[in-house]
């Protein structure tokens, strides 16, 4: 294999598990790999693609989502700064979307893709708080931004994923919703357009039609604002106050990441003079700093159970200094990325902050004096097996450290606030608790006379406790744990019976078949289900002894499979919500889909398309009414 094809492989590789929330490398590393491939060939088509390749159910993206020119150099932003004023922004370290508005509706949700192409999300984007759902306007809107995780709403999803970027990658790449991520994510937009008979109108008409006073970019992040949008703060910047105003802002503090500098011209008619390259517009630039780096060497490689029984790895270094702050941990991902990167005691490594909640090790410049070897026990006694990139312990009855981790997981589910992860620690230490049935028999003596607990805080919570004595039966599902099962399966588990002892039944009765037919879950999905649920059968039983299962409404099992696209006489999350007993909604066409909903027939969605290809019948939302009322 030639130098190209390997570096080729490599970044495909690399990219796919980074898109996955899986990094092996890190993006310094990443960085390093693409600007070898460009060395070596600066025409290289991997080069242009800013995502995964197009997959099934695709839809291209018009105007191309492009990717910006970025620069390490500060002399270089000085230069580009002077041509015209120009405005900073963050550019915030998540993940590109862009958003389609038809009549003031959500029409869709794309995620980048490879820039031309992306896949449609919209029935994810429904349930991110800060997409607006309706904005003021009549014409065909077309916003884009960044779909991105706080670190303060991060908190509470630390045992699924590596990190708040990953976390958005990862919940965006699966085929099912995950609700409870979904709405601790956060957006904000970064440019909008409008179109008319599918073409972009220009900047000058764009400003007379929406009554702007100039075609100002900033101007048009302010109607984004009127509209209900959450933008990012920007600033006017001047050459000689560039390099002060950069320093202070990579040291400021945020609850969220950003990964650089986008400056861009605010004169939005000049910006669209200066066109494109095939891979970025003339009139933006990214800097991106080339982070402080210290060398320092790895003492030792720390590992930690989560509730899933994959084992997370950190390592501990010789103490340095890195942009202010004193380092002492860094992020192991998992154990494909210490055995990709070289890591293992007494190696020595480049360490860097990028905004990161932990520090990142970059690479490794001197080989191990010691080869890392890793677990294989966990510290409950059994035995530890590999999957994929990670290693997980598959003991289910006997492992505290896991007992520990679900513990904290089935407060957050029930969102039981009043129980901290290290309160929750000290009960399991004191053995008053080893599994959730526990907490429920708590006295406010027991929890008294915890170290560090007074009467109050005692009191408080037995009261926090009190409040989850009584859940829903989709909380209760969710709050189990079971594999495969995050909160949009759990609703959707409970949207279909009263009671547990009917979901039970349910899942053990029904034709496996049958059941994936009708509701979209994977052969080895409703496998792993089941088998979760009968590994978890004691401590389910001790939890129904102490929790009460509010009775759901009772919902026909016979759903209608439908998919819509185009407006709607509501917003598409009333639609659902009007439907949601007797209908279930796809993203795409496939031979289970029943109808396709569309109120404009003469669009050219590739739903039509693909229903037509199909021989699904197409109709109307009246037709539909009508259909259902018979």
């Amino acid at each position: 294999m030639d130098k190209i094809q390997e570096l080729k492989e490599k970044i495909k590789k690399y990219r796919i598990a980074y898109e996955q929330g899986h990094p092996l490398i890190s993006d310094a590393e990443y960085d390093l790999l693409e600007e070898e491939l460009k060395l070596a060939d600066p025409s290289n088509e991997l080069l242009k693609e800013v995502g995964n390749p197009e997959s099934p159910g695709s839809i291209p993206h018009k105007p191309p989502m492009l990717s910006l020119a970025k620069s390490y150099e500060i002399n270089k932003i000085k230069d580009f700064i002077r041509s015209s004023q120009c405005i900073a922004m963050e550019k915030v370290d998540g993940m590109a979307i862009s958003l389609e508005y038809q009549k003031g509706s959500l029409y869709r949700a794309m995620t980048r893709g490879n820039g031309k192409i992306g896949e449609d999300v919209t029935l994810f984007a429904f349930h991110i708080p800060d997409i607006m759902k309706n904005i003021p306007s009549e014409h065909n809107i077309m916003i884009r931004g960044e779909v991105f995780f706080r670190r303060s709403h991060f908190k509470n999803f630390e045992d699924e994923f590596d990190s708040p970027r990953n976390a958005v990658a990862g919940t965006f790449s699966r085929k099912e919703k995950h609700t409870k991520v979904l709405e601790a994510l956060s957006f904000t937009p970064y440019d909008m357009f409008m179109k008319e008979d599918d073409k972009i109108i220009s900047v000058e008409r764009f400003a007379d039609i929406f009554n702007l006073s100039k075609p100002l970019f900033t101007q048009r992040l302010s109607l984004l604002k009127s509209w209900g949008f959450q933008t990012l703060r920007y600033e006017m910047i001047m050459d000689d106050a560039l390099e002060p105003w950069v320093e202070a802002f990579f040291l400021e503090s945020r609850d969220y990441l950003v990964d650089g500098i986008v400056f861009r011209y605010d004169d939005d008619v000049l910006w669209e003079q200066k066109g494109f390259t095939a891979h970025h517009p003339r009139g933006s630039l990214a800097y991106k700093r080339n982070s402080l780096q210290q060398e320092t060497v790895i003492r030792e490689i720390h590992s930690h159970v989560n509730r899933s029984g994959k084992i997370s790895f950190r390592a501990e270094v010789d103490e340095v200094s890195v942009e202010g702050a004193k380092i002492k941990f860094a992020s192991l991902h998992n154990i494909s990325f210490i055995e990709e990167g070289g890591y293992g005691l007494g190696a020595k490594v480049l360490i860097q902050r990028s905004g990161e909640v932990i520090p990142a090790l970059v690479s490794c410049i001197a080989p191990p004096l010691e080869k890392y070897n890793p677990p294989k026990v966990c510290p409950c006694g059994y035995l530890l097996e590999r999957q994929g990139p990670d290693l997980f312990c598959v003991q289910q009855e006997m492992c505290t450290p896991k007992k520990h981790e679900f513990l904290i997981y089935y407060c957050h589910a029930l969102e039981c606030k009043g129980l901290s992860d290290k309160i929750l620690k000290k009960m399991m230490d004191a053995h008053l608790i080893s599994d959730p049935a526990d907490l429920y028999d708590l006295q406010k003596t027991d929890l008294s006379s915890l170290p560090g607990l007074g009467e109050k805080s005692a009191e408080n919570m037995i009261k926090a406790i009190d409040k989850i004595r009584t859940v829903t039966l989709a909380q209760f599902i969710y709050s189990l744990g079971l594999e495969g099962c995050g909160y949009s399966k759990s609703e959707e588990l409970a949207s279909l019976c009263k009671t547990w002892e009917q979901t039970l039944a349910l899942i053990e009765d029904l034709d496996e078949n049958k059941w994936v037919s009708l509701k979209g879950w994977g052969e080895k999905s409703f496998d792993n289900l089941k088998r979760s649920l009968n590994q978890k059968s004691s401590m389910i039983q001790k939890l129904l002894l102490k929790v009460k299962i509010k009775e759901a409404e009772e919902i026909s099992l016979d759903k209608i499979n439908v998919v819509v696209t185009g407006p709607l006489s509501i917003s598409r999350k009333e639609w659902e919500d009007q439907w949601k007993t007797k209908v279930k909604v796809e993203s795409s066409v496939t031979q289970k889909t029943q109808y396709v909903i569309c109120n404009d027939k003469e669009t050219g969605s590739s739903k039509l398309a693909a229903a037509q290809k199909k021989g699904i019948p197409i109709i109307t939302e009246l037709e539909f009414q009508e259909i259902m009322s018979k």
